[in-house]
């Protein structure tokens, strides 16, 4: 019984809790000077060692790979803010490893400019 008492009581909570979570981001977006600009920054970061990568960024790069599978990131790099043909936008630099044509693993490294989720261009050095 404490058990769903506790269930309700959190249930009822937590939508209250994200309501406030989503006022203090907008209010930090509206603070920061370089958010309509730039648009949101991605999400890029590591957490317990994984890399997070953009989804739209991890796509373009398994495309370009001869065993998309074998997709490892590594290490990611502070984003940047800058511009790319004339879009205010970050530059995201990864470094990964993946198999190669030979079996092999390789080293590579991955640069992507992104205005908010939006991939505007990608380069990949293997």
């Amino acid at each position: 019984m404490l058990l769903v008492a506790g269930f309700i009581a959190a249930s009822i909570f937590l939508p209250t809790l994200s309501k406030k979570a989503a006022e203090q981001v907008q209010a930090a977006h509206d603070a920061d000077p370089f958010y309509k600009e730039y648009g949101e920054a991605p999400t890029w970061n590591t957490l317990g060692g994984d890399v997070i990568v953009p989804a739209a960024m991890k796509k373009a790069i398994r495309a370009n790979l001869k065993d998309p599978d074998s997709f490892k990131p590594r290490e990611a790099m502070p984003a940047e803010r800058t511009s790319f043909q004339g879009v205010k936008c970050y530059k995201l630099t990864l470094r990964f490893s993946a198999r190669n044509g030979f079996g092999g693993m390789t080293e590579g490294v991955a640069t992507a400019y992104m205005h908010g989720s939006q991939l505007l261009d990608i380069k990949i050095a293997q």
